[in-house]
C-alpha cells in the first residue's frame, strides 16, 4: 500500500467524547502524531485479520 495513493475517502464515524478523549491520548503519545495515520492502520489490521479467519474474504491472487 506504500506505494498508493490515498485518493479514497471513507465515511464519517461518530464515537463518544471518552473514545475520542482515549484516542488522542494514543496519538499524542506516539511518535507520529497524525490520527489519521493511526485510524488508517487499525482498519488495515482489521482488514487483515478478518481476511486471515474468513477465506472468501481474501484478495484473489494474481497471475502474472
Amino acid at each position: 500500500m506504500q506505494d498508493e495513493y490515498l485518493t479514497e475517502r471513507l465515511p464519517v464515524v461518530r464515537v463518544t467524547p471518552a473514545f475520542k478523549e482515549r484516542l488522542e491520548r494514543v496519538t499524542t503519545a506516539s511518535i507520529n502524531r497524525r490520527l489519521s495515520d493511526h485510524i488508517r492502520y487499525a482498519l488495515e489490521q482489521y482488514v487483515a485479520m478478518a481476511e486471515e479467519s474468513d477465506p472468501r474474504l481474501q484478495q484473489p491472487s494474481s497471475q502474472s
